[in-house]
């Protein structure tokens, strides 16, 4: 045989036969072809020495009785290969077409419940071999599923595609359309329309799943002519019928309901929808089945439903003979057959497994369930805490927080402001790392004098004190996916020596007057000396207020702070001398004062932690002029250094703060609190990040890259995370994220393996040195000159398509993002701004030409996210398959049943490419805008691998609707 044809013989005498007998053997041949020259010799034509093949016989005789062919013999291969020619065990021949009624008809509970099950779970052995299906496929001999890696081979795409649809359509679309045919009470209009809107978004789901002709899998599939001919058909009656439906315009929703739902139940098509199901069975039959019967699957499946049969009957859990009820040949399979599959089974490259976030979901469920049992009274501090500068070693509880810069920082007192011990959050689950998030350090305070005024970390007060009122969230193990981190604010007052010597010489003048927000119209004129006199604590019956009491002219006005608790033990320490801050004569002076939360109660905490300020230390002069004077209060706060003071002063003094703080939210509902900050942190980056910046840093975190963000106000930190994290949505940032890390922690979490966010306050010690010497992967946000400089580097260690791992790829990939940061900076930027950003194009709306329309510009940003993500996201729930064992009811096994979930990568990329060249069109709703922002492939594919193997992605498609899937039992 010549050229391209050649044939490669099935057994290789030149190997095993002498050259001698092979030369006599060709030369006869050659006698009987052509003669020996002799044209009388007839005989020589036909004849044939006797002992010719003699030694090819022995030879085959030997290599037949060899080692090679022993093995072979006791070979699973060959035990598979006799009982596909014999129909004995171990093979088991299922009828597809009771497997396919027992599917259909369980659903609505029609059938044998342990039939189902096990019809179930032999679809499911189907389902895995169609999805890792490669080509070409050796049948029977090497399985292309757990040795991909022997020869490169192509996937086969949507391999299950043709038996998926034609279940849906059996299971789904049909009793989809009898209920909606199904006669109905005249009054009851609310189960019309529930029935209504089930027939819509199965029809819906069906045209994107397997119909549409850009993103349907029925278009990639193999058919043949005459299935090919009834899904074009098909597709065409239904696109004409739907056409009104696609128009926009007030009327559309009208048509839908009185001409096309009707049109789409009609008998024609209910007909063209048996018959295509009926078709795409077939083809799969004819195309698909006979090899999956000599896969190895298969055989394994036999194995599975054998080890349940002893005899040919089935045994139950504690081996004893069950009784058969039906004729059913569906062999009755063992519990975790399904669980066992996916272990010996690996999948082709375009093929990944995710596994549910089921349990997740039910803790999610469980948190929203405690949050609408929550009232907006809830919402507010649960604990509050006082923490400072230690100063004698009887003093304090002595818990040192690891994450300061100084050890001398220490806790005073954390106490429940809860009234009920065991509802709210208890002080011994408070961290002790909290102080190392609430703090300022001491450099915060060395600002020039002239411009203290412009200080943007802290707030100088007229006799010395440097106030921050910070908020933060500490970080805490997360309980499943649940956030378990805690939200506070703090209060911190810190003194210095060049700070006390600078103010002597350019503070304003004493304060004449005292005013207290508490007490309306209680002022008295007093002198210097007594602005610092001890505040005193009285017990009284009557309301908790700060009040002052006393005579100018006897010399004895003083402050009161009026509660309920007894405080004998407080005001003897208070009266003590040397006082708090004279014993820190010496040394920097620090005090401070945190709410803590579960909840997101940071508005109403900042509004709590002002009024005290303002009640308790600031006056107004003579001149109307507003000082602050907080050595008083310093001086309360660090009353509670000493041991076994009463703990219940503190929970007094600051509950009417709290109380007035919430007044104004308590008319709204639950989460008005976070809502509100999460728009004013959202603010606050519009104002420090321009839109092109600001995609960046929003694509770096979406691709989950390493990033540090860094500025010198602590609280925007705080806002930019808590932004970055609403942009995010519906997606999940997974990784470690600190929105403020202490200044002796961030050197190592920089070099953290994983992805971060993390928050530098720049004026830390240490910062700026490690800013400087950023690692080459980590991207840097620097909220104060509003820029983002890119990480030279990017993560590429696992790309979805097997792109190769290189600095070539890495410099592409860089390229991609900083192209698309563009393009969506531009959408950003119209978004948020578009007097500034559509300067340069005609506009022909009135309200884009008016310029003092003012819109809130987070929730228009949010918005253009989530038309962004809402594509990206587009088609991935269609490109899942739902693998879940199914089991009795009467099923005792105390067993995990797992759930897994197959991505189609193939697929996500294709429907990618689709909706980038033409747009998708939906089949009972008008057209979206969001394919306006599509991403193919030729231009940001290296993009779309790496989000693939985000965590983020791997959480959205764990946490994605099994009814949503293209496959799901």
């Amino acid at each position: 045989v010549l050229g391209d044809d050649f044939i490669p013989p099935m057994l290789d005498f030149h190997a095993i036969v002498p050259g001698t007998s092979l030369r006599a053997l060709e030369k006869s041949l050659a006698i009987i072809v052509n003669g020996d020259g002799d044209e009388n010799n007839d005989d020589n034509k036909k004849s044939i020495p006797q002992d010719l093949f003699r030694d090819f016989s022995n030879a085959v005789i030997e290599s037949l009785t060899g080692l090679p062919f022993l093995d072979f013999l006791v070979s699973d291969e060959c035990s598979r290969m006799r009982a596909y020619l014999r129909h004995t065990a171990p093979f088991l021949n299922v009828p597809l077409d009771q497997v396919v009624a027992q599917i259909v008809t369980g659903r609505a509970g029609a059938t044998n419940e342990s039939h189902r099950s096990n019809a179930q779970n032999y679809l499911l052995y189907v389902l895995v071999y169609l999805v890792g299906l490669t080509d070409p496929e050796e049948v029977g001999e090497t399985d292309d599923v757990v040795d991909v890696e022997k020869e490169k081979r192509s996937r086969v795409e949507d391999a299950a595609a043709s038996i998926c649809a034609a279940i849906f359509i059996q299971r789904n679309l049909l009793p989809a359309i009898e209920e909606y045919k199904r006669p109905k009470p005249a009054a009851n209009n609310a189960n019309d329309q529930e029935t209504t809107q089930a027939l819509w978004n199965a029809f819906e789901q069906f045209w994107e799943l397997f119909l549409s002709p850009s993103v349907g899998s029925l278009e990639t599939t193999s058919m043949s002519a005459e299935t090919t001919a009834k899904v074009q058909l098909l597709r065409s009656d239904l696109e004409q019928m739907c056409a009104p439906c696609r128009r926009r315009g007030a009327s559309a929703a009208q048509k839908r309901e009185m001409v096309v739902t009707p049109q789409i139940s009609d008998s024609l098509i209910v007909h063209r929808l048996q018959q295509l199901a009926e078709n795409l069975l077939y083809d799969y039959a004819v195309i698909r089945h006979s090899k999956f019967r000599a896969h190895k699957i298969h055989e394994w499946m036999c194995q599975e439903a054998m080890s349940c049969m002893d005899d040919g009957s089935p045994k139950d859990e504690d081996g004893q003979q069950k009784e058969e009820t039906s004729d059913s040949l569906i062999p009755t399979f063992p519990t975790d057959c399904i669980k066992r599959l996916l272990r010996k089974s690996s999948f082709p490259k375009g093929v990944s497994v995710h596994k549910p976030y089921r349990s997740v979901t039910a803790q999610n469920n469980t948190k929203l369930d405690l949050d609408t049992q929550l009232q907006p009274q809830d919402c507010t501090a649960e604990c509050a805490l006082v923490f400072g500068i230690n100063t004698k070693e009887e003093y304090s509880l002595m818990i040192s927080s690891p994450t300061q810069q100084s050890k001398d920082i220490q806790r005073y007192l954390c106490e429940s402001l809860s009234n009920e011990p065991n509802n709210g959050l208890s002080p011994e689950e408070i961290p002790p790392t909290l102080e190392g998030y609430a703090t300022v350090p001491n450099s915060g305070i060395q600002f020039q004098q002239a411009f203290h005024e412009y200080n943007n970390s802290t707030y100088r007060s007229d006799d010395g004190w440097e106030l921050a009122l910070l908020s933060f969230k500490v970080p805490r193990a997360e309980e499943g996916d649940v956030d378990s981190s805690l939200y506070g604010v703090s209060l911190v007052l810190m003194r210095s020596d060049n700070a006390m010597s600078a103010n002597s010489t350019g503070a304003s003048s004493p304060p004449k007057t005292i005013e207290t927000s508490n007490m309306p119209g209680s002022e008295s004129e007093i002198d210097e000396e007594q602005l610092v006199i001890p505040t005193r604590v009285e017990k009284t019956t009557g309301n908790s207020e700060v009040a002052f009491e006393g005579s100018v002219e006897a010399g004895d006005l003083h402050r009161v702070v009026r509660m309920d608790a007894d405080c004998a033990l407080f005001n003897s320490k208070l009266q003590e001398k040397p006082s708090w801050s004279n014993q820190l004569a010496t040394t920097n002076a620090m005090v401070g004062l945190a709410f803590v939360s579960r909840q997101n109660a940071i508005p109403s905490m900042r509004a709590a932690m002002s009024h005290l300020v303002s009640d308790f230390s600031s006056h107004r002069s003579g001149s109307d002029k507003r000082s602050l004077w907080c050595t008083g209060l310093a001086e309360f706060l660090g009353n509670f250094s000493h041991t076994n003071v009463e703990s219940e002063v503190l929970k007094q003094f600051v509950q009417p703060y709290l109380k007035q703080s919430l007044k104004p939210w308590l008319e709204r509902p639950f989460g008005a609190q976070q809502e509100h900050f999460e728009n004013q942190a959202g603010e606050q980056l519009i104002q420090n990040l321009p839109p092109i910046p600001m995609a960046l840093m929003f694509l770096t975190a979406l691709m989950e890259q390493k990033m540090v963000i860094t500025g010198s106000r602590r609280s925007v930190l705080l806002s930019a995370t808590t932004a970055l994290s609403e942009m995010l949505k519906p997606l999940k940032w997974c990784h470690l994220m600190v929105p403020r890390v202490p200044s002796n922690l961030a050197g190592d979490l920089l070099q953290y393996p994983a992805p971060f966010i993390l928050g530098m306050p720049a004026q830390d010690p240490g910062i700026l040195e490690l800013i400087r010497e950023l690692p080459d992967d980590v991207t840097l946000v620097d909220l104060d000159v509003g820029r983002v400089i890119l990480a030279s580097t990017f993560a590429t260690e696992d790309l979805s398509r097997g792109t190769p791992k290189n600095e070539t790829t890495a410099r592409a990939l860089r390229t991609q993002v900083l192209s698309l940061a563009q393009c969506l900076g531009n959408v950003f930027g119209s978004s948020i701004d578009p007097s500034s950003w559509s300067c340069d194009r005609l506009l022909f709306d009135e309200a884009e030409n008016d310029l003092t329309n003012v819109r809130a510009r987070f929730p228009a940003l949010k918005a253009a996210c989530h038309d962004f993500l809402q594509e990206l996201l587009a088609g991935a729930t269609s490109c899942c398959y739902w693998i879940e064992e199914s089991r009795p009811s009467s099923d005792q096994t105390n067993t995990t049943n797992e759930m897994t979930i197959l991505f189609d990568e193939d697929r996500f990329f294709r429907i990618k490419d689709a909706r980038q060249k033409h747009p998708f069109m939906p089949l009972l709703s008008p057209s979206g805008e969001g394919t306006k922002l599509a991403m193919g492939m030729d231009k940001f594919n290296l993009i779309l691998e790496v989000f693939l193997r985000c965590q983020s992605m791997n959480a959205y498609i764990g946490t994605s609707d099994p009814r949503e899937m293209i496959f799901a039992l």
